[in-house]
């Protein structure tokens, strides 16, 4: 039986190879996409799962509310005194907890150097991590001052053939560091990859006892910490214990503002953290690689579901040539189950042949769909066991659901009326076809849509005015360690760089644009002192704002005339000094002032941190330095003048000997810092690379999954034309006797395939506006999609659309009447 089920079905596939063609074309596209985001969902869910014991390792989370606007949020950072309080009070329920920050530096042997990231790390972070050790003891090698454990790529890197264990390298041109391990690199989806781990106690004996220490609780740098509970010890236990543990060791004076800022303590999952980082201090949740992975999962399902909806309306579209087929079967005594178990060994077959062109097409786009989704994946993954099974039911399920219509709806054809061909055109049929092509051009338009205004939110957020000149600002990494001021004369190269008559202005900073500084609470002297507000701040030289080009709006700036203002930050803040600082009209709302004349004299107490008094000189115009990919919140509200060395500088650069000023600071740079990679980029280039990863990557997917669905759509329809104009011959043969030009039959034949295009472009348009509208909510400014984008892509999928069925009728309408009558 299943051979004659076979047979029969490549013998029908041969009958109609242009149709046989296009449906094989859909679901080859359908499978592809679906093949690719299966890979990628693989890639994703096992992120970290390399760990021995994944399942009870987790990230230590605090809950802080934005109060302004009385909004909860998690973030990954967390302050250095929880580690060592939970190891106390816990010492049964948490084997293993330790803190790591993320740092850079130049790392040096010999005359060679080169610039790395790190992480400061405390010892347990092997055991947590399972780091898997080459050489070197796991239990002692983070122990020590000055000890550091690198990864096999790292150890090629610096020690090429040679026996790392042992051997030392130099940090940042000061501190030697002896390499006590040597750890297997981890896999490319782990989401805390260690090329280089140095030890807390390092970090203790250069920047002070505090360092991943002390008694900080609601103080924030980069800090985040790991820890894994003992087999049998739930995460809700956790959860349910840090009210008390909170309550039990908060100091007496944080105890107020930890209320009313709700913070908390909580878990999350190591295997969760690939897909939701936490990055987002002060900022609400974003998701980007989840909503990212979300949207090629719909856009995969609804590519594949455009190419099942295409292969049935291409199967119902034959009905009336399959009828007398199927009535000589049941005449010679084939059941309707035999019939259904035909048609859909043929929808079986097709989807086989569709895999085996899917797979090499797979293969071949790989390393494009890796760039463009940030991950690392092989064809050969497609192998694993979980996904071969997903692959064989995928092509099940795919040849069921294209196959399944079809064969229900020609099964059910009576033996008598087949065989005489006696039989009425069915008005709910054509309509169901029409329905059928109207969603496909549906899901079309709306993949268009989505992927059009993701271009013009990118367009928008990079030329939209952020509130100075973003061109020709280069940003430069001088390398500047307060704790080592005599690497290198800091003056000297900041005054050789602006000899050049390319360099209009230097100034430095305390901060990276276009990433955002650090927060503090603040508040008013003369208001609530229980009160504070989240305030993004960052100390500044002189000039800063100048080389800026930021707008005046009341007071001045800081000046080396007025010395009083400016902050020393190598030392401590005096309590009895008031500080200046310039601050921004946007702040000055948010604290209910209303001119910015009336904040000139104002005083700011920092709640947090360093501490200090400090009085407003000056108001300055809002900027964004993250364009609108920045709330409110998040926005730089706070210029503190510093008097001591900062490590950034921020060169404004004149646009017409922009080569020649490069140079001179490339060789200013060699000059003061030999052997040290140069670290500078401009400042519009790495704006526009930001906005180009938080949208590039759901934008192309959309115009990819958008192109792929018209195709599939212009495909079928034309498949659609091809056959529904032959089966009109004779009518056209006879409106052509009766005096129609070919014209008037050109467009009688095109309106109906023409009027369900219509129809469905009209009704993607409230889908894609809310999807839009949902897209566009993640920005703080957004850009206008007006009415004009929807007609326009209407007009151009109405244009393609009536361009493939026009030719097909156009050859229709031409035909010779006298053969078009004598037609069958």
């Amino acid at each position: 039986m299943f051979r004659s089920y076979l047979f029969s079905a490549l013998l029908n596939l041969r009958k109609q190879p242009a149709f046989s063609a296009i449906k094989v074309l859909s679901l080859t596209l359908g499978l592809m996409a679906s093949i690719l985001v299966s890979m990628h969902v693989q890639f994703v869910q096992s992120s970290n799962k390399h760990i021995a014991n994944w399942q009870n390792t987790y990230r230590l989370l605090t809950h802080l509310k934005m109060r302004e606007i009385n909004q909860p949020y998690r973030t990954s950072l967390t302050a250095t005194a929880y580690a060592s309080n939970l190891a106390l009070d816990y010492a049964e329920q948490i084997e293993h907890i330790a803190q790591i920050s993320f740092a850079g530096g130049n790392f040096s042997r010999g005359t060679e150097s080169s610039r790395n990231g790190f992480i400061w790390a405390e010892a347990d972070i092997a055991a947590i991590f399972g780091l898997e050790f080459i050489q070197g003891d796991a239990a002692t090698a983070l122990i020590q001052p000055n000890t550091m454990i690198i990864s096999v790529a790292t150890a090629e890197k610096y020690f090429g053939e040679e026996n790392p264990l042992g051997q030392t390298l130099t940090w940042n041109e000061d501190v030697d560091l002896q390499v006590t391990g040597v750890i297997r690199d981890q896999p490319i989806n782990a989401t805390h990859r260690v090329e280089i781990a140095v030890s807390a106690a390092t970090g203790r004996q250069q920047f002070g006892p505090d360092f991943l220490g002390g008694n900080n609780w609601l103080t924030f740098g980069g800090t985040q910490t790991f820890l894994t509970l003992t087999a049998g010890t739930p995460r809700q236990w956790f959860d349910d214990n840090m009210p008390d543990f909170i309550s039990r060791r908060l100091p007496e004076q944080s105890a107020v503002l930890a209320a009313d800022l709700e913070f908390g303590l909580s878990l999350q999952p190591i295997n969760e953290i690939y897909l939701n980082p936490l990055n987002n201090f002060a900022a609400l949740e974003t998701n980007t690689g989840k909503t990212i992975l979300f949207g090629l999962m719909l856009f995969a399902l609804l590519i594949l579901g455009t190419s099942c909806i295409n292969y049935m309306n291409l199967s119902l579209s034959q009905m009336s040539q399959r009828r007398k087929e199927i009535g000589v079967r049941k005449t010679l005594g084939a059941s309707r189950i035999d019939i259904i178990w035909q048609f859909l060994m043929e929808s079986l077959l097709l989807t086989l042949i569709s895999l085996l062109i899917a797979l090499p097409a797979v293969a071949a786009v790989i390393p494009a769909y890796t760039a463009l989704t940030d991950t690392s994946f092989v064809f050969f993954d497609i192998f694993r066991s979980s996904l071969v099974a997903a692959l064989v039911l995928l092509v099940f399920l795919t040849g069921l659901i294209a196959g399944i219509i079809p064969a229900l709806s020609l099964s059910k054809v009576e033996a008598a009326h087949a065989v005489k061909g006696s039989f009425t055109r069915n008005r709910l049929a054509s309509l169901g076809k029409a329905a059928v092509t109207a969603s496909q051009f549906t899901i079309s338009t709306v993949l268009i849509l989505l992927a059009l205004a993701t271009y013009v939110q990118t367009r928008f957020l990079q030329q939209m005015d952020i509130g100075f000149d973003k061109d020709n600002l280069l940003i430069m990494n001088s390398t500047f360690n307060r704790q080592d001021p005599d690497a290198f004369n800091y003056e000297a190269l900041k005054n050789e760089i602006q000899q050049h008559p390319g360099v209009r202005s230097l100034a430095t900073a305390n901060l990276f644009p276009p990433f955002s500084p650090g927060l503090s609470q603040f508040r008013l002297a003369r208001g609530d002192p229980n009160s504070s507000t989240s305030v993004v701040f960052t100390s500044i030289s002189t000039g800063f704002i100048e080389t800026y080009g930021f707008e005046l709006l009341a007071g001045r700036t800081f000046s080396e005339d007025f010395p009083a203002d400016l902050i020393d930050l190598s030392e401590d803040v005096d309590p009895e000094r008031t500080y200046g600082i310039v601050i921004t009209d946007l702040l000055a709302r948010r604290f209910g002032i209303d001119s910015p004349e009336d904040a000139l004299g104002e005083v700011f107490i920092q709640a947090m941190g360093r501490g200090g008094n400090f009085h407003v000189i000056g108001v300055i115009s809002q900027f964004k330095l993250s364009s609108g990919l920045e709330s409110d919140q998040r926005t730089v509200g706070i210029l503190m003048g510093a008097s001591s060395p900062l490590q950034i500088l921020h060169v404004r650069i004149d646009p017409q000997q922009t080569e020649a000023a490069l140079a001179h600071i490339d060789d200013t740079w060699e000059t003061h810092r030999p052997g040290t990679p140069i670290n500078r980029t401009f400042y519009s280039q790495s704006l526009n690379d930001m906005i180009q990863t938080q949208n590039e990557g759901i934008s192309t997917a959309a115009l990819i999954a958008s192109v792929i669905t018209i195709i599939i759509a212009v495909s079928g329809l034309y498949a659609l034309a091809s056959y529904a104009t032959i089966s009109r011959t004779k009518e056209v043969g006879v409106r052509k006797v009766l005096g129609a030009t070919s014209g008037t039959i050109v467009l009688l034949l095109a309106w109906d395939f023409i009027k369900p295009v219509l129809i469905s472009c009209l009704v993607a348009w409230p889908i894609a506006y809310f999807a839009i509208n949902f897209m566009y909510s993640s920005f703080s400014a957004q850009a206008s999609f007006t009415i004009r984008y929807y007609a326009l892509v209407t007009l151009a999928i109405i244009l393609v659309a009536s361009l493939t069925v026009v030719i097909q009728c156009f050859r229709t309408a031409n035909s010779d009447p006298v053969q078009s009558l004598r037609y069958e």
